[in-house]
């Protein structure tokens, strides 16, 4: 994340992920605040479905179905 956070993300270890720290430096060009919130809503996504990021990919390779229906009961769950 940018130098100018405040305090480290709670998820600050994913961007040892090569991917989504190239991920996250390309949103925080459009947007510092985007970037955050964006690593956070990944992180807390992992964490309710008890998956890592690259578990998330290798979901959608495997099963695309399985992982848009994960993720939209998961918004479901969130929104009750």
């Amino acid at each position: 994340m940018s130098k100018k956070s405040k305090a480290p993300s709670k998820y600050a270890s994913y961007l040892s992920d090569p991917d989504i720290a190239r991920w996250i430096r390309n949103l925080e060009r459009g947007s510092p605040i985007t970037a955050e919130v964006s690593l956070r809503r990944l992180g807390r996504a992992c964490e309710l479905l008890a998956k890592s990021p690259r578990g998330l990919v290798e979901l959608s390779k495997k099963n695309m179905k399985e992982l848009r229906d994960s993720l939209e009961d998961l918004v479901t769950r969130l929104e009750s």
